[in-house]
């Protein structure tokens, strides 16, 4: 019976040893797998992994997001930008790497390097659904996009196509 609780103490020492050097290799977020992939963090700089461990999308970026959708944002020096599952540049320019998605990560609102003002992309076909021109931009409970300029607000559909002008 020694021998059995010796054995399972040993094999989990070495699991939990195998996962602090893999650790010390490389350091993943919190979130979970998207696009079969989780960002991860080497010698300062970020990239993707897939479920195996093995970096798929090289470490070059000062700070990403995780996939959501098709997309993920990421920082390169001062530019910020969206990339795809493959690592190909979108060519869509963000005024940062942040992104806030929806409830089911169909859509994200993120802010246009060019207009400085923030806007809705769909994450399945990386365009914009909702034109970068708003102050503000939430999504709320049942799938509606509630924006704002200045003090008014207007709503758009899960389509983006507009319920409710900017008028109120």
């Amino acid at each position: 019976m020694k021998k059995k609780v010796v054995i399972v103490i040993a094999l989990a020492l070495s699991v939990i040893l195998a996962l602090t050097l893999f650790a010390g290799c490389a350091k993943t977020t919190d979130s979970a797998f998207s696009q079969g992939m989780i960002a991860v963090e080497k010698d300062g700089l970020w990239g993707f992994a897939d479920e195996s461990g093995e970096i798929v999308i090289d470490c070059k970026y000062d700070d990403v997001t995780p996939f959501v959708g098709k997309y993920a944002a990421v920082q390169m020096g001062s530019r910020a930008f969206l990339i795809d599952a493959d690592g190909n540049d979108t060519g869509i320019e963000l005024c940062s790497y942040s992104v806030i998605p929806n409830k089911d990560g169909s859509r994200i609102v993120a802010q246009n390097k060019n207009t400085g003002y923030y806007g809705v992309i769909n994450t399945d076909s990386g365009e914009w659904v909702i034109s970068a021109i708003y102050d503000e931009i939430g999504f709320t409970e049942g799938g509606l996009t509630v924006v704002a300029i200045g003090e008014k607000y207007g709503l758009f559909n899960a389509e983006g196509a507009e319920i409710c002008p900017v008028e109120y």
